[in-house]
């Protein structure tokens, strides 16, 4: 007989994960998370990696949000959430929120891996296995592309800035969360949580191999993932080649939805400031893109050479075909 099982895509960010939750994984009824799920159980889920201990997954409320979500779906399971990871390394937060905020992708992926963990404890009483999975992709890309997808949550976002913070973090990696990119790391972590066999990651760059697909077929047990990269259907903010557009800054709706007072209008509100006055406020701006240059390019391949080649041994992944090792 087929175990039961519910196995977690924790993304990562920047790895077409929106795009497998709107074309591919939304047409399974055996997908549970962002777009396929209740809007509450994926915030609750969300603010529970977030915000409480992993202990939590012990408590009858931590079971009942677990029981919850699989009444809502059919068994084996997969749950798809990037936001679960906590590796927005570039977000400007809140003076209030700074410390806490930081404090999250600086012990990542360690958070990550003992909330699998628990859970996998908890579900084990009901006979369910727990397994994750994720897709990787070269650091100096995905940092560009992170950037570009949070700068309207950085101040005065430009070239500038970005290079600065590459230096950043090139001077001071644990410091600046090299760790979140740190993919070895991460498949270490979560083996030890959850057991080798129950970890499955693969490159980005090979996304749209269908060989890679059938071993997620038979990794998650759901035979009807048959994701379509045909067209032009995948999100992508890269403008051109080593060119990310940076993503418009706009005013907070939050800020308007916190001065009103009917549920009604608490509603509304952030919905009325998408429709009419984002569109004005991201007119006037100029469109802006950053440019990862050769040199930093190279010096982050350089970073991560050792984790990478890490990486490439336990994935059996070549590695150097795909430009993850700066030049010769």
């Amino acid at each position: 007989m087929t175990q039961k099982t519910l196995t977690f895509h924790i993304g990562l960010y920047k790895t077409a994960s929106t795009f497998l939750q709107k074309s591919s994984f939304g047409s399974s009824k055996h997908i549970a998370g962002t777009a396929n799920s209740p809007h509450h159980l994926t915030k609750a889920v969300q603010h529970s990696f977030h915000q409480r201990s992993p202990w939590y997954w012990h408590t009858d409320k931590g079971l009942q949000l677990i029981k919850d979500l699989l009444n809502h779906h059919d068994l084996p399971l997969i749950y798809t959430g990037e936001n679960i990871y906590k590796a927005k390394i570039f977000n400007q937060y809140p003076r209030a929120l700074l410390d806490r905020e930081k404090s999250f992708f600086q012990v990542e992926p360690y958070t990550i891996a003992e909330h699998l963990k628990q859970i996998s404890q908890s579900l084990s009483t009901l006979d369910i296995r727990t397994r994750a999975f994720f897709f990787f992709r070269r650091q100096p890309e995905w940092l560009a592309s992170m950037y570009a997808q949070l700068s309207n949550g950085v101040r005065r976002p430009s070239q500038d800035d970005f290079d600065k913070k590459l230096d950043s973090l090139l001077q001071d990696p644990e410091k600046h969360g090299a760790n979140t990119i740190a993919y070895d790391r991460i498949i270490d972590c979560l083996q030890s949580s959850l057991g080798e066999n129950n970890v499955l990651c693969a490159p980005y760059e090979n996304i749209g191999d269908q060989s890679l697909w059938s071993r997620i077929r038979e990794f998650s047990g759901i035979t009807d993932l048959n994701p379509d990269f045909s067209g032009d259907k995948v999100n992508l903010r890269r403008s051109c080649h080593k060119a990310w557009t940076l993503n418009r800054a706009r005013p907070s709706s939050t800020k308007a939805v916190k001065v009103v007072d009917s549920a009604f209008q608490k509603k509304y509100a952030s919905k009325l400031f998408r429709l009419f006055v984002d569109p004005i406020w991201n007119a006037s701006l100029p469109s802006t893109s950053i440019t990862l240059h050769p040199e930093k390019e190279e010096a982050i391949k350089d970073l991560f050479r050792d984790s990478n080649a890490r990486l490439e041994k336990k994935t059996g992944e070549d590695l150097e075909v795909l430009g993850y090792y700066p030049s010769p």
